[in-house]
């Protein structure tokens, strides 16, 4: 993770950074896959960023420990990293060897501009396909070092309540549907969750075989799970 004194002299570093602004973000995730290298403001244009982590999935994270991980890494325009500043973004994370342009002879346009409005960088991210475009929460907290301004960091988000159910709900249809149940299709699954904080799962369809047999079966797995009530 990269805090402003990374490129910034006189800048913010790593034992500066307030917890609030490194932990417990709420995430906003933008999918960059078919905009090529260059990732321009127009992803990004009319969404409402303030304090938000962005996260920029572009699936180049499965090149990691090849060596077409070192070249050719897709990045933010100078145009895209000045329009998250003045959103006032609180993180802009991607899933690419650099958020800057390697090829581009060493100008670090997007670092430059982000980090001098006290935007947290962070690069190397993997995963990005199993985090919903809004709902979860990103941390990467680094260690406490005055006068550093980057240190590895880990990661993670945490993924809202019916982010998990329905990921589980999916698992289950998906594993009915390879015993024959072909009405028991993943994307019929409907999680919703209740004013009374409990969570309603069902599979939406009118093979009623189908339906009891996804009920029994989400029933039994759930039952050795220690997410909140569901009914």
């Amino acid at each position: 993770m990269d805090s402003p004194l990374h490129r910034v002299r006189g800048g913010t570093d790593l034992a500066g950074l307030p917890l609030e602004r490194v932990a417990h973000v709420p995430v906003r995730v933008f999918d960059a896959r078919d905009l090529g290298r260059a990732i321009g403001p127009e992803l990004f244009a009319g969404a409402d960023l303030e304090g938000a982590a962005v996260l920029v999935r572009t699936d180049f994270s499965r090149h990691w420990r090849t060596a077409a991980y070192g070249r050719d890494n897709p990045f933010l325009t100078a145009e895209a990293s000045a329009l998250l500043a003045g959103a006032g973004v609180a993180f802009v994370g991607i899933d690419s060897l650099n958020i800057d342009d390697t090829e581009s002879g060493g100008t670090r346009p997007a670092h430059s501009i982000l980090l001098a409005a006290g935007v947290h960088v962070v690069e190397h991210l993997t995963a990005l396909d199993r985090v919903p475009v809004h709902g979860a929460r990103f941390t990467a907290v680094p260690p406490r070092v005055e006068g550093f301004g980057t240190f590895p960091v880990r990661a993670f988000v945490e993924l809202p309540v019916t982010a998990y159910l329905t990921d589980f709900a999916h698992a289950v249809a998906d594993a009915l549907t390879t015993t024959g149940l072909a009405a028991a299709a993943p994307d019929r699954v409907r999680v919703a969750e209740g004013l009374d904080g409990t969570y309603d799962i069902h599979l939406d369809t009118p093979d009623r075989p189908a339906a009891d047999a996804f009920s029994e079966a989400f029933d039994d797995l759930f039952q050795r799970t220690s997410l909140p009530g569901a009914k």
